[in-house]
This record gives C-alpha cells, sequence and structure tokens, in this order.
C-alpha cells in the first residue's frame, strides 16, 4: 500500500513511490498501520510484511465505515523491506483521503550493532 501523505521521514528510510520502508540501521523496530474503509458491506484486512512474509494482520468484517490497526516490533537488519498491503485484494476498499484515515509508521526503538 502506498500512503498519499509522508509527515516525517527521517533520512528517507520510507520510499513514497514503493510504500516500503527500506531499513539502513540494524536494530529493534516498532510499527504499526490504521487502515480506514468505505464500503459497508464487505470485509477488509490489511498485513505488515518483512521481506514478503506476513508478520502481523488486522482484519474488520461490521458494517458501515470500519477501521482497524495493529503493531508489530521487528529486529531488523540492513536492506529489510517492511511494508502493508492488502491480504485479499478482491474485497478490499481502502479510504484514504486529507482526513489521513490511512496511515503507516515505524521508528527504531534501539539499534544494534
Amino acid at each position: 500500500m502506498k500512503y498519499p501523505l509522508v509527515i516525517t521521514n527521517f533520512g528517507n528510510h520510507y520510499n513514497k513511490e514503493t510504500g516500503k520502508f527500506v531499513c539502513q540501521h540494524p536494530g529493534i523496530y516498532v510499527f504499526q498501520f490504521t487502515s480506514g474503509s468505505t464500503n459497508g458491506d464487505t470485509s477488509f484486512s490489511t498485513s505488515i510484511k518483512k521481506n514478503g512474509k506476513r508478520t502481523a494482520s488486522a482484519l474488520e468484517s461490521g458494517s458501515g465505515y470500519k477501521s482497524i490497526s495493529n503493531m508489530v516490533v521487528l529486529d531488523l537488519v540492513a536492506n529489510d523491506e517492511v511494508w502493508t498491503e492488502p491480504i485479499n485484494t478482491n474485497y478490499n476498499y481502502y479510504y484514504c483521503d486529507s482526513n489521513n484515515l490511512c496511515s503507516f509508521s515505524g521508528f527504531l526503538l534501539y539499534a544494534s550493532s
């Protein structure tokens, strides 16, 4: 998933074109996402992936406007990639507008040697 608004990107490790964070400093990182949906009759889901492997997910199947979020702590080495993506693109309807209902953030908790 690509996020249209980048608020802070210290070091430019998040690539707005690919939607991926690429680790440059090994360590323990915290990542969090929030996703919103406007399709009231359909489930939607999002995962945080590390190098293509799902590490955390969230699912919402209620009616009306929906919002999901999750957080994960990951041990990263140089060039590891972290991003979010829908679990099933056949029924995901994301709502990202000027209210910023979808977000992806991460930070270095502590560096490793």
